[in-house]
């Protein structure tokens, strides 16, 4: 899954660091004759690239939902009013990438049902 914002790229650059920080102890540990050329050039073309193709699926994913498309599917839990308001929220707006499938009310006097958006109770999830 994708993440949101500057997360999403730190966590690509301290996963990096980290794979490359294993492999230089793997080739000390092993004696493995590793180029340092090899590793100075793959760190930061591989980090660059890596970047690159996240920026690039992330404006694909942001181009697909502005056409509606490639939502990801939610369950609203709350009241009434507020799921109400909250589908509404998103069905108008198809650019946040949201599309509701479901709402549980707690305190329905069906416990425990789920609410689809035809309005009919149906068993738990």
């Amino acid at each position: 899954m994708m993440g949101h914002g500057t997360e999403e790229y730190r966590r690509v650059v301290v996963a990096t660091f980290r794979v490359f920080a294993v492999l230089a102890m793997l080739s000390l540990m092993f004696k493995v004759d590793a180029s340092r050329s090899y590793l100075a050039i793959a760190l930061p073309v591989g980090l660059i690239g890596l970047l690159a193709g996240r920026k690039a699926a992330r404006v694909a994913l942001h181009h697909r939902r502005t056409q509606g498309r490639a939502p990801a599917n939610v369950m609203i839990i709350g009241g009434p009013r507020g799921a109400a308001q909250i589908n509404e929220f998103f069905r108008s707006r198809p650019a946040t990438g949201y599309r509701v499938s479901g709402v549980w009310v707690p305190d329905v006097s069906t416990a425990g049902a789920v609410i689809l958006e035809g309005g009919t109770p149906s068993s738990p999830c």
